[in-house]
Parts: C-alpha cells; sequence; structure tokens
C-alpha cells in the first residue's frame, strides 16, 4: 500500500521550468546517480537540501497557519515584478508524498516570513522562482530518499 500523495502543480516561465529540468539533470548525471533521476526527486533532494539551510540560518521552520495557507493560495497582483512583461508559462507537475508536499509549503512560508513580507501576494510560482535560484548559486548534497512509491 502506497503512501498518501498530494499534486503540486508548478505553473511558471518556460526558462524557469527548463532550467530546473537542465540543473536537475545535471546533479544526478554529475553525481553518478541518473538512474534515480526524475524531477520529482531532483525537487525532493532540494527541498531537503533547503530544509538544512534555511534551519542554519532561520533556526526553525515554520508552519503556515490556516490564514497563510489561503494567502497563499489567493490570486492577485504580483507587486515584487515591477517590470511585468507578459511571457508565456508553462506548468510542471509533481506527484508528492504529504511529508514532502507539506515540506514545500513549510519552507515557502519560512522564505516568506523570513524575507518577503511586503509582497501583496505571494505563492508556490514564486517560491518555485527561489528554489531555482537556490539551485542555481548553490552546490546540493545528494540525499537518498526512499523511491519505492514511484
Amino acid at each position: 500500500m502506497g503512501r498518501s500523495k498530494k499534486n503540486l502543480l508548478i505553473k511558471n516561465s518556460k526558462e524557469t521550468i527548463d532550467k530546473f529540468k537542465r540543473i536537475g539533470f545535471e546533479f544526478y548525471q554529475n553525481n553518478n546517480k541518473i538512474h534515480l533521476f526524475s524531477f520529482k526527486n531532483f525537487l525532493i533532494v532540494t527541498l531537503l537540501n533547503l530544509e538544512k539551510e534555511y534551519l542554519k540560518k532561520y533556526k526553525t521552520i515554520l508552519l503556515p497557519n490556516e490564514d497563510y495557507i489561503l494567502f497563499y493560495k489567493k490570486k492577485g497582483t504580483n507587486i515584487y515584478k515591477e517590470d511585468f512583461v507578459k511571457e508565456s508559462k508553462e506548468n510542471i507537475n509533481f506527484s508528492l508524498e504529504m511529508e514532502y508536499h507539506d515540506l514545500f509549503y513549510k519552507l515557502m512560508h519560512t522564505f516568506y516570513i523570513n524575507n518577503s513580507k511586503n509582497y501583496s501576494n505571494y505563492s508556490s510560482q514564486m517560491f518555485f522562482e527561489e528554489i531555482v535560484k537556490y539551485i542555481t548559486n548553490n552546490s546540493l548534497l545528494m540525499i537518498e530518499i526512499n523511491d519505492s512509491d514511484n
């Protein structure tokens, strides 16, 4: 019997999603673990690396309450994109075990509370951009994950 899963749908620029995919493939290739490669696995490894980073930096990982969960789901103007240009969007979907789905939102909330409180809107798409910045500028540790439910 498999563990409970939840979909995480990310809609972002083709450039951002392609960069995530390319860095993920290269990460597994460079670590001689290409047989373990999937975008889902790469996201999980990235989240686990981010969790360690945030614990060092912020000392705690914050759990969003119901008000923040609604805030993150709210649609509205993203003020942070001052020179907003309509760009083509692409989707990437991750079927994550609940523990990793929840970890994504905990890390997103931790980042928002510590860095982005002035945004009138914050979403998983915006946090995904932070993830791509992180994997672009940092070396990740290869963390083995239990992949029995794929």
